[in-house]
């Protein structure tokens, strides 16, 4: 009895499903790797990573098969650590499928910025949506405390969105490139994608705490429009 609780809160809290995910996103990189990655096998993340030719020859589907591949190890982990630290809380917040739809809107937003900036570079990794749940989660909680990081959830929120705008400017217009240590390492990150998915989050939290119509208020606008009407 006790271990079917403790499996039911372990799905309800949406770490499964996040087991699920993660497993699926180990196996294409464990092959990938095994078949030597990008130095090998380049036309994979040429054909379904995104940019503005796998785009418009794949019928838009790298709008979504992008965030499945990823650049290394290391790419996958951050992202794979991100989606563990955020997931539980939105899935408690709001449901599984608030969950997984600010994680594709994230991923598709993200993409369409990239998109819009950096069309012929390849976009690979789910980094977009991890943002999109982060900043849903950040705007639906601000007040509150992060384990892994001395913030409030507010402050990471805003604090995230101006670094990505910040250096996707700086990335954009090539300030930053120049910079010997920069160069090779944080103006390679997709900071525009980030930035869309973080905003596609947040604009998601705002719907949803939008102020609502109830019965009260609206008999007081029917009173206020037929007052004006008598006049």
């Amino acid at each position: 009895m006790k271990i079917h609780a403790g499996f039911l809160r372990f799905f309800q809290d949406g770490r499964l499903q996040v087991v699920v995910g993660s497993c699926v996103l180990l196996g294409i990189q464990a092959v990938l790797s095994l078949l030597g990655g990008p130095e090998r096998v380049p036309w994979v993340y040429e054909r379904w990573g995104l940019s503005r030719e796998s785009a418009l020859g794949e019928w838009g589907l790298p709008l979504l098969t992008y965030a499945l591949l990823h650049g290394g190890w290391f790419h996958l982990l951050t992202n794979l650590a991100g989606l563990y630290a955020v997931t539980p809380h939105l899935v408690r917040m709001l449901g599984g499928r608030w969950a997984l739809g600010s994680l594709f809107a994230g991923v598709i937003v993200g993409g369409w910025a990239h998109l819009a900036t950096s069309p012929e570079a390849l976009l690979v990794g789910i980094s977009g949506g991890v943002s999109a749940m982060m900043l849903l989660m950040t705007t639906l909680a601000p007040e509150m405390q992060m384990r892994w990081i001395r913030v409030s959830a507010g402050n990471l929120g805003k604090g995230f969105l101006l670094a990505s705008a910040i250096l996707g400017v700086l990335s954009l217009s090539r300030i930053g490139s120049s910079h010997p240590l920069w160069s090779s390492q944080v103006f390679q990150i997709a900071h525009f994608c980030h930035l869309g998915g973080a905003l596609a989050g947040w604009a998601m939290g705002r719907w949803i705490l939008r102020p609502r119509a109830n019965l009260r208020k609206l008999k007081a606008a029917r009173a206020r429009r037929e007052g004006g009407w008598e006049l």
